[in-house]
């Protein structure tokens, strides 16, 4: 072994006479121990078992005596000397450092003797232990960790098991980083807009891992904690759909939106073979009728029926849901699935259920003229709206007649809408809708009338934004408005609050653990509207605050309900059979599958999920729209409405189309003034539009 000695020249403590302020002033240099580190410091003063030093970064601090190891053969003459007598002594240390050979070292020492002082160590090695030398060898042997590990003050060689072990560890940890590096260098090349190819085998982990997360398959942090690190201005969900795609794991024409709402177009094999394997409905009880279903044409989850029968002097209205909780068991295949998913997607140019076809689409659907299992909940009410008596039961129930939207309407005398500029509607068969059907509907309206403006008159908020129903077909985009007049839709959407709102109002009064929606009044009046008005819509939307999950009943400002839950859609929605399954258990007295802390945890998780899937699915059609915006009004003048100034222009909404769009302008203009504006550029995958005067 090659020894080497090395000196350092001691600074002389010149010290002041009696009359100067530094007289009190140590200047000592020591070196004390912080966990496996060593921490050199300059002594100020001393006391009784402790002493004030000058730290590493200038800082003023304590030290206890027990935790200094030894004192350096150095001292300055005050604060000032401390900075430059520290970096030399850092230098020195640090080029004894460089001499030592720690394998010669652990070799040296050999299986014997076990355990060594620093001061042993360093006096094997260097034939001297001075604080230079014991210095690096501490800062040696905490750096690497490997061949001796720390005892208090001491030492302990391992073992070469034990050494041949870590290495074998730390081999491991380089070959997953060297990995890593291959995948986020492959990563940004992708995201850089490389062609799509087949990824070479050091990255193929790495995209199993991403598509385990985008699909929800793994609660994989480091994954996204990845996506970001690679794209950190992009969206992870983003980051993975564009690397995926460029991986080759999905198809070029994957539809980007369903890919961002993080759902799997198609259901595991094993989840398919759960619901193929159901057998059909069999009713221990004659089945009851509902009068009718209300959806549109293409809906094939139908989950509501409604019925409507004179009672005295009030109304008896039934609204039948579903029970997809007879088919569907907490931790089955089909309950863990539903639970990835949370929701049906419903996309411009797919849907995709959230159980599978077989069971939403045939066996749970309220289809007409086949008995299925339902939950149905009873009102008695008034004319008014007044409600006197509610009850929930599970029946068998076969639905009468399927009418779809249109002809309700036009059975209401209501003639509906084809929008701006789309012509004149489809013709519509209204030849089933009997008299006695259409006396039905009429009251259902009327009493639907009664409940709106009662919730109204409890600070619901009822006016809506245009809304839009968008289709591709062959390439083809089909844009068409949703009536917001329609009668037929205001009496099915006045139907579900209410059955909510009694499910909400037995799980309260019968101490049902479920899971309650709440959202607090705004601090702040909104703004008087009983119309639609873009400037005032966006002013209140900046005033409410967010409707949230409670264990406990409350109000919701919005809907103007109290108390409120959702289980009207069984059939889509996760967090509703959640809640039907709690309620239906609580009404055949069987053990409650949930507390309300699991409600809590799993409905927080799905509605996080079904949040995600809704900002796809408006990013989807707002996509789309911009589309077609493009193709049939590029040149065309449309009505925008400023609804504030900002750089450079305003922002503005497209008074027909409920667009939000930025306008470029300088000329003066007024929230809540109207302009006509032509499109001066749209990229509907950011979902941006700029417009021009």
């Amino acid at each position: 072994m090659v020894r080497r000695s090395i000196r350092l020249d001691v600074v002389p403590n010149q010290r002041a006479g009696m009359n100067d302020p530094m007289a009190d002033f140590d200047g000592s240099l020591i070196e004390y121990q912080d966990g496996d580190q060593l921490r050199l410091a300059c002594v100020v003063e001393r006391g009784k078992g402790r002493l004030q030093v000058i730290d590493e970064d200038g800082k003023r601090g304590k030290v206890s005596d027990h935790r200094v190891l030894w004192p350096h053969r150095v001292t300055v003459a005050d604060a000032n000397a401390w900075d430059s007598a520290r970096e030399e002594l850092t230098a020195k240390i640090g080029q004894r450092q460089g001499e030592i050979d720690l394998p010669l070292l652990w070799e040296t020492v050999g299986e014997g003797q076990t355990e060594f002082e620093t001061a042993e160590l360093s006096a094997l090695y260097f034939d001297e232990a001075g604080p230079l030398e014991k210095s690096a060898m501490w800062r040696t042997l905490a750096a690497d960790r490997q061949r001796f590990k720390r005892k208090g003050t001491a030492w302990v060689r391992r073992s070469e098991e034990q050494l041949e072990e870590l290495l074998a560890q730390e081999r491991q940890v380089e070959a997953r980083e060297r990995e890593r590096g291959i995948a986020q260098e492959w990563l940004r090349n992708a995201l850089r807009g490389a062609p799509p190819h087949e990824a070479p085998a050091d990255v193929q982990a790495t995209l199993d891992r991403v598509e385990n997360w985008l699909y929800r398959r793994s609660d994989d942090a480091g994954a996204e904690a990845l996506l970001q690190q690679v794209a950190p201005f992009l969206d992870a969900n983003e980051a993975a759909y564009r690397v995926l795609v460029s991986g080759q794991r999905l198809p070029a024409d994957t539809d980007r939106y369903l890919a961002l709402s993080g759902i799997a177009l198609t259901l595991p094999p094993t989840v398919v073979e759960a619901a193929d394997a159901l057998p059909p409905y069999q009713p221990a009880e004659e089945p009851v009728c509902a009068d009718f279903s209300l959806d549109d044409p293409e809906t094939r989850e139908v989950d509501d029926a409604l019925s409507i029968a004179c009672d005295g002097d009030d109304w008896r209205l039934a609204i039948d849901i579903a029970d997809v909780a007879h088919f569907v068991q907490p931790g089955d295949l089909l309950d863990i699935e539903a639970g990835r998913r949370a929701t049906t997607a419903y996309l411009p140019r797919r849907s995709v259920c959230m159980l599978p076809e077989r069971l939403s689409c045939d066996l749970a659907s309220l289809h007409a003229g086949q008995v299925r299992p339902a939950v149905r909940f009873e009102v008695l009410l008034s004319d008014e709206g007044e409600i006197h008596q509610v009850a929930v039961r599970r029946v068998a129930l076969t639905v009468t007649q399927r009418l779809h939207y249109d002809q309700a309407d036009i059975a209401l005398g209501h003639a509906g809408s084809a929008g701006p500029g789309h012509g004149a509607p489809d013709p519509v068969d209204v030849s089933d809708v009997s008299d006695q059907t259409a006396a039905k509907l009429d009251q259902l309206s009327r009493l639907a009338g009664a409940l709106r403006r009662q919730r109204k008159s409890w600070g619901a908020l009822t006016f809506e934004r245009p809304e839009w129903k968008v289709r591709v077909v062959d390439g083809e985009v089909d844009v068409k408005e949703i009536d917001r007049k329609s009668p037929s839709r205001n009496l099915v959407a006045e139907c579900m609050i209410l059955a909510n709102s009694v499910a909400a109002r037995i799980a309260r009064d019968q101490q049902i653990p479920l899971i309650f929606r709440t959202q607090d009044a705004p601090t702040e009046d909104l703004p008087a509207m009983e119309e639609y008005d873009p400037v005032q819509f966006d002013q209140a939307r900046k005033l409410l605050r967010p409707a949230r999950l409670s264990l406990h009943p409350g109000n919701h400002f919005g809907l103007g309900a109290s108390p409120y839950t959702q289980v009207t859609s069984p059939l889509r929605r996760y967090a509703d059979l959640v809640m039907q399954r709690q309620l239906c258990a609580h009404l055949a007295g069987d053990e409650l599958p949930y507390t309300q802390e699991e409600l809590l945890k799993v409905l927080a998780r799905a509605e996080e999920v079904a949040r995600q899937v809704s900002r796809a699915e408006s990013a989807a059609v707002l996509h789309y729209l911009l589309v077609h915006l493009e193709c049939t009004h590029k040149d065309t003048p449309l009505e925008a409405v400023v609804l504030a100034p900002v750089r450079g222009g305003y922002r503005v909404e497209l008074a027909k189309w409920g667009i939000g769009a930025y306008l470029g302008t300088s000329q003066p203009l007024k929230p809540g003034a109207r302009v006509q504006a032509k499109i001066r550029s749209a990229d509907p995958p950011s979902g941006s539009l700029k417009l021009s005067l």
